[in-house]
């Protein structure tokens, strides 16, 4: 079953005729997650990969998979194998391999 909550478009809320727009939003609650530290969410204080952590220090792709596997498991979601590369500009590029 999918998640709903307001869709967002360049991390804004989307508004139609005066009221948020609703839409499924598993795939931008797993992005918030892996970006999120842990204490981001007051409600949710242990909740969040850190994504930037890992950015600006030694690359431990291993640590970050484990990291993802574990934040999004604890979160409800189904987790494979998270596929972490880096591109040639040092950009990490995640494919969280989570479903519902």
């Amino acid at each position: 079953m999918a998640r709903y909550d307001v869709k967002l478009k360049d991390n804004e809320p989307v508004a139609y005729n005066g009221d948020f727009v609703l839409a499924e939003s598993d795939a931008q609650h797993i992005e918030d997650t892996i970006r999120a530290f842990a204490g981001t969410w007051k409600q949710f204080p242990t909740e969040g990969v850190g994504l930037a952590a890992y950015r600006y220090s030694p690359m431990e792709v291993q640590a970050l998979q484990k990291n993802i596997r574990l934040q999004l498991t604890a979160d409800g979601y189904r987790v494979g194998n998270p596929i972490v590369t880096i591109d040639t500009s040092g950009n990490v590029l995640i494919n969280p391999d989570a479903t519902i």
